[in-house]
């Protein structure tokens, strides 16, 4: 990966703020995380406890302060709960490029965050053992300047 990501300041929607992921963040997380379905395709169990949020959370810190990446989380504003959080990796500055995956709680799944499908990546993420496809979605700058 390469080096460089700097963290900005939080971004915020009509419905979600994204920000930093904070220690008090985990008891919401571990709700997101410890479900089965939510976990399905992820490279993680589902967590059991707040160690293994703890334990997610200093590897992602540790990410973040190499500057691979950058872990946020998403709260719903109406709530302010946190109901999943994103990651921001393989990040290629000269083609001002990066991916991102995100993790969101079961109940706010298929309410739309934008993106549109650019296709499947056969076979492109190993979870849990198993080559897995991954359908991919973009959202490029003008798009999102769009709809702010």
């Amino acid at each position: 990966m390469t080096a460089g990501l700097n963290p900005p300041p939080p971004l915020e929607t009509q419905r979600l703020i994204v920000r930093h992921v904070h220690m008090s963040d985990l008891a919401d997380l571990l709700v997101v995380n410890g479900h089965d379905d939510v976990t399905r395709y992820l490279p993680y169990a589902s967590w059991a406890s707040i160690a293994d949020a703890r334990a997610w959370l200093e590897r992602m810190q540790r990410a973040q302060a190499s500057g691979s990446a950058l872990q946020w989380a998403v709260v719903d504003k109406a709530s302010a709960a946190v109901i999943g959080s994103c990651l921001l990796f393989q990040y290629d500055a000269p083609s001002a490029l990066a991916e991102l995956g995100y993790v969101l709680g079961r109940a706010y799944w298929g309410q739309g965050l934008g993106f549109t499908s650019e296709g499947i990546l056969r076979q492109r993420w190993v979870t849990k053992g198993e080559a897995r496809d991954v359908e991919s979605f973009g959202l490029l700058r003008p798009e999102w300047r769009a709809t702010r």
